[in-house]
C-alpha cells in the first residue's frame, strides 16, 4: 500500500491531486474554548468546547463534540453565532485530506515538509509539497510500523510500537527525507509489539509527552529528558501545573483543571475516547471494527495518573468525578444573533445548501461589526493593529499553507490580539491565560507559516519573564523586607540618639547638683547617719 499511488504532490499548498482531474483538498479543522464576553450575565459560566471544520462551500460551519468527533444536532452559519464575541481560544488544530486510504494524521511542517501516517502504522513524507515536482517517500517498513509522528522545536519525532524513538531528516534545499537517529533506544513495551494499543504524542509547552497505554484500564506517561548528550523517557505521574489532557482520535490539548471546567477533581488526568487509543491488529490499529466507533457511539473515559484510577463517563455519581457537560451552554444562545428558538428554526444542515449558500442580509453584516481587510471580513476594533503591521512587515500571509478566508481572518484577529496583550499589559499583569494565548496562538500561526518571526523574540520574553513571576515577586517581597529592616533601623537609631541626648543631659544636671552639696566625701543616703560612730576610738 502506497499513498503514492493515491496521490503526488499538493499544488497551490491547499490540494493533493493524482491527475487533472481528482484534486484533494486538506482541510483544517480547531478546537476551540468558548467562553461568554465579560460584560455578559453568565460571563462566570462554564465554557464551551468544541471542534469547528468549515463545510466545502466555506459558507457554513459544522461543529463537533471534541472527544468522539460527533457532530451536534445542528450546524451553524457565520452569521449565526460570532465567534468574536466569544473569547475563542484555539486549543489544538489538525489537517486531513481524503485520499483512496484513510489517513490516520497529517502533519504540517511550516512551508515544506507533509507527513502522512495512514494505514495503522505506515509513515510517508513529502519534503517540498508545495512544488509541482514532489513525490512521496515511504518513511515506514515491513518490520517497523508507527505510532504516532510530531514536530518539537523544529525537529520531527516518531515512535514505533515499541516506543524506540527516532527523528526524521529532511532537507529543504536538496528535496530529501529520510528516517534519521534514534532518540531512545531503550523499549517500553516488551515483546514483539504486535499486541497493545496506539502510543499518543503530546506538548504542553516545553515538555514533550508520550502516553502509552499499558493495559485496558492501566496508562504510563512519560516525558522526553536529556542525560549527557543523549535522550530517555522519564515516567510522570503528573503533569505541569495541574493540568488535564484531552485526547481525540484526531488531535489533543491540553487545559487548567478549573472549577468551571471541567473541575478541580481532574487535575493530573487523561480524559479521552477510546478512539484515540486504538488496539493492534495482523497489520493496522483496529479502531475502525469497534462497534461503538462504527456506530458513532465512541466510549469517553478518565485516567488519573497519580492514583491510576479508571472511570469511564457516565459510571455514577460515586466515580468521584463530577460529569463533564459537553453541551452547549445557555448563555451561547444570548450572544448569538438568533435566539434559541430561531437558533434552531435558522440552523443550517449540510442538505439544505440552499440556506448554506444564502448571502447575509444587511442588518446582519451590521451587526457582525467587521470591516473588510486584505478581502477578510475581520473585527473592526483590531483592523488598525492589523494595518500597522501590514506597514511594518508586509504582507505575512503570502505564503500561508490555510487558503480558507474564514480560517485566516480568525487567525488574523488572533495575531491582532497578541500584539494589543503585548502592547496594553505592563508585565507583572500578565495573566496565566494570557500567557497561555500568545503562547498557543503564535505556534499555530508559526505552523500555518504567516510571517510571524518579528514577533518571536517579544512574546518569548514575555513567557519568560511570566514564568519568572514567582521569582521576581519573591524579590519583590525581600526587597520590602529588606526596606522595612531599613526603616526599623533609621527609627531605632534615631531613638538610640535621643537616649544618648537624654543621658548626657542627666549627667549636666548630676554635675551641677553634685557642686551645690556643702561637704566633701561620698554621701550613702540610704545607711543611717551615725553609722560606725560606736567604733570610733
Amino acid at each position: 500500500m502506497s499513498l503514492s499511488r493515491s496521490f503526488t504532490h499538493l499544488t497551490d499548498k491547499s490540494a493533493l491531486k493524482t491527475d487533472p482531474y481528482h484534486v484533494y483538498y486538506v482541510n483544517s479543522t480547531t478546537v476551540y474554548l468558548l467562553q461568554p464576553p465579560k460584560s455578559h450575565p453568565s460571563s462566570r459560566s462554564r465554557p464551551w468546547i468544541i471542534t469547528r471544520k468549515l463545510m466545502k462551500n466555506q459558507s457554513a460551519f459544522i461543529l463537533y463534540h471534541p472527544l468522539t468527533s460527533k457532530p451536534y444536532s445542528f450546524n451553524f452559519h457565520p452569521y449565526n453565532l460570532h465567534f468574536s464575541q466569544l473569547n475563542p481560544t484555539p486549543l489544538a488544530v489538525f489537517y486531513a485530506f481524503k485520499s483512496h486510504y484513510p489517513v490516520d494524521k497529517l502533519l504540517v511542517l511550516h512551508n515544506y515538509a507533509l507527513f502522512a501516517l495512514y494505514g495503522g502504522g505506515q509513515l510517508q513524507g513529502c519534503p517540498r509539497f508545495n512544488s509541482d515536482s514532489s513525490s512521496w517517500v515511504e518513511l515506514s517498513s515491513r518490520n517497523v510500523n508507527f505510532d504516532d509522528v510530531i514536530s518539537f522545536e523544529d525537529k520531527v519525532y516518531v515512535v514505533d510500537r515499541q516506543g524506540i524513538t527516532k527523528l526524521v531528516n529532511y532537507y529543504k534545499t536538496i528535496r530529501k527525507i529520510s528516517i534519521g537517529k534514534t532518540v531512545v533506544s531503550h523499549p517500553l513495551i516488551s515483546g514483539s509489539g504486535r499486541f497493545g494499543w496506539r502510543k499518543r504524542f503530546a506538548i504542553d509547552g516545553e515538555t514533550l509527552y508520550l502516553v502509552v497505554r499499558m493495559a485496558e484500564k492501566l496508562f504510563d506517561v512519560f516525558r522526553l529528558k536529556s542525560r549527557g548528550k543523549g535522550f530517555y523517557w522519564d515516567r510522570v505521574d503528573q503533569f505541569k501545573g495541574n493540568k488535564v489532557l484531552f485526547m481525540a482520535r484526531d488531535c489533543y490539548f491540553f487545559l487548567r483543571a478549573s472549577r468551571k471546567f471541567p473541575g478541580r477533581e481532574y487535575r493530573n488526568c487523561i480524559v479521552f475516547s477510546e478512539a484515540a487509543f486504538p488496539q493492534y491488529g495482523n497489520d493496522c490499529w483496529e479502531f475502525t471494527e469497534s462497534d461503538n466507533v462504527r456506530r458513532n457511539e465512541v466510549d469517553i473515559a478518565v485516567f488519573r495518573l497519580d492514583d491510576e484510577r479508571f472511570v469511564r463517563e457516565g459510571e455514577g455519581e460515586n466515580s468521584g468525578f463530577p460529569k463533564i457537560d459537553w453541551s452547549p451552554p445557555d448563555w451561547i444562545f444570548n450572544v448569538s444573533v438568533f435566539s434559541a428558538d430561531e437558533f434552531q428554526k435558522h440552523s443550517v444542515s449540510e442538505s439544505s445548501s440552499s440556506q448554506s449558500e444564502r448571502e447575509p442580509d444587511e442588518d446582519e453584516r451590521l451587526d457582525s461589526a467587521t470591516t473588510k481587510f486584505e478581502g477578510l471580513d475581520i473585527r473592526s476594533d483590531l483592523v488598525p493593529t492589523l494595518q500597522k503591521i501590514w506597514r511594518n512587515h508586509g504582507n505575512i500571509i503570502n505564503d500561508s499553507i490555510v487558503r480558507n478566508g474564514d480560517i485566516v481572518a480568525r487567525a488574523l484577529e488572533s495575531l491582532a490580539t497578541i500584539v494589543q496583550i503585548l502592547e496594553d499589559n505592563p508585565v507583572q499583569s500578565l495573566s496565566d491565560s494570557q500567557a497561555d494565548y500568545l503562547s498557543f496562538t503564535l505556534s499555530d500561526l508559526r505552523n500555518i507559516c504567516f510571517k510571524v518571526y518579528w514577533l518571536v523574540s517579544f512574546v518569548e520574553k514575555a513567557l519568560k519573564v511570566h514564568k519568572s513571576k514567582p521569582l521576581v515577586e519573591s524579590l519583590n517581597n525581600l526587597s520590602q523586607l529588606s526596606s522595612q529592616v531599613k526603616e526599623r533601623r533609621a527609627i531605632l537609631l534615631g531613638e538610640l540618639a535621643n537616649l544618648d541626648e537624654e543621658e548626657n543631659k542627666l549627667k549636666e544636671e548630676m554635675t551641677k547638683v553634685s557642686e551645690m552639696i556643702p561637704f566633701f566625701g561620698e554621701v550613702k543616703f540610704d545607711e543611717a547617719i551615725g553609722a560606725g560612730l560606736t567604733g570610733v576610738c
